[in-house]
């Protein structure tokens, strides 16, 4: 899509808008919560065995047990509704003390948004109290998670604004890579970045190699196919955006249809568990 274009606006009546309204505020429960402790905790520690002087024979099959819960529990949670999980890590993100600890384990809790090569699409909800909600809703209808292992990114205007939310779209909960997409509230719009990366059970090689150019071209065909009301804007706070290239497909040769299969409606966006010995 040209800079500057937008898809046709998104028609709403009242009915729908409240419905919409409702949902985009539907509580956390219980259940959900635990739901998500139980899938962080898993990649927590699939993350860490990535990193472990492990063989694959080792390494590799101990990933794919500890996923198994994962994605039971993710499965079982309305990821719109958790919203918590981006609040905790903006508060984790922001203190010294847990940077100073993720640095001495891993590297920075914290790191600047690529403005220029990482910028998908503004979208721009219907008029409502949230227009970030209404957005995580729709995420969530197609198939994202929410990350809450993925490192907080900022990016710098009058004062340094801190990503509103960090979602994950993958063919299967241990796929080998992942289509990660940041939210950035802004006056009643969200700017929206992205990439396309190695998943974390690829350990060390899953961070510093992003690959905007495919991650930005199919993150704007799911937010097409979604049908959100978008635009590409030309100015980023000084920053020129990167033309988007059409024709850049992802690496692996999968297709937007592979990671949000037609028809994809639950809320919870169930990721399933690929077994390559199961597979065909």
């Amino acid at each position: 899509m040209p800079d500057g274009a937008v898809s046709p606006p998104v028609q709403t009546d009242r009915s729908t808008a409240e419905r919409e309204s409702r949902e985009a505020g539907r509580p956390p429960t219980v259940r959900g919560a635990a739901c998500v402790l139980v899938y962080t905790a898993a990649f927590v520690a699939v993350t860490l065995v990535g990193f472990a002087p492990l063989p694959d024979r080792v390494g590799r099959p101990l990933q794919r047990g500890l996923l198994r819960p994962a994605a039971w529990a993710g499965a079982r949670v309305d990821w719109a509704a958790h919203a918590w999980v981006d609040r905790t890590r903006r508060r984790l993100g922001t203190d010294e003390r847990f940077r100073a600890f993720t640095r001495a384990l891993l590297d920075d809790a914290v790191s600047a948004a690529d403005e220029a090569a990482g910028y998908v699409a503004t979208v721009e909800p219907p008029a409502g109290p949230d227009p970030a909600a209404w957005l995580e809703r729709r995420l969530a209808e197609s198939g994202f998670h929410r990350n809450p292992t993925a490192y907080l990114e900022y990016r710098e205007r009058e004062e340094r604004e801190y990503e509103h939310s960090s979602w994950a779209l993958r063919s299967s909960v241990d796929a080998d890579h992942q289509l990660h997409v940041r939210l950035f509230a802004s006056e009643g719009t969200v700017d929206v970045y992205g990439h396309w990366e190695p998943s974390v059970t690829a350990g060390g090689d899953h961070y510093g190699r992003p690959d905007y150019r495919s991650g930005v071209a199919t993150a704007l065909s799911v937010l097409e196919r979604a049908g959100l009301p978008l635009r590409r804007l030309e100015d980023l706070g000084g920053v020129t955006p990167a033309e988007v290239s059409p024709e850049a497909g992802l690496p692996d040769g999968s297709t937007v249809e592979d990671l949000v299969p037609e028809g994809t409606a639950p809320a919870s966006g169930p990721q399933a568990f690929v077994d390559p010995g199961e597979a065909d």
